[in-house]
């Protein structure tokens, strides 16, 4: 399962036990701090996380 940002700079793609298989970034996002993007890139595999009931053992923290 696939899941992007709200502006489409950060992608990643989850396997069905909620393993981040891929992350893509988009050149946009060296505008951030590294603090940022990294808030930015775990939220955004959460997302796609959530889309599974994968449970708390494969789930990102």
């Amino acid at each position: 399962m696939s899941h992007s940002s709200h502006n489409g700079a950060i992608a990643v793609v989850v396997t069905l036990d909620g393993q981040v298989r891929d992350l893509q970034l988009a050149d946009t996002v060296t505008t951030r701090t590294a603090a940022q993007l990294a808030r930015d890139i775990l939220e955004c595999i959460r997302s796609a996380q959530a889309l599974f009931d994968t449970g708390p053992a494969t789930r990102l923290r």
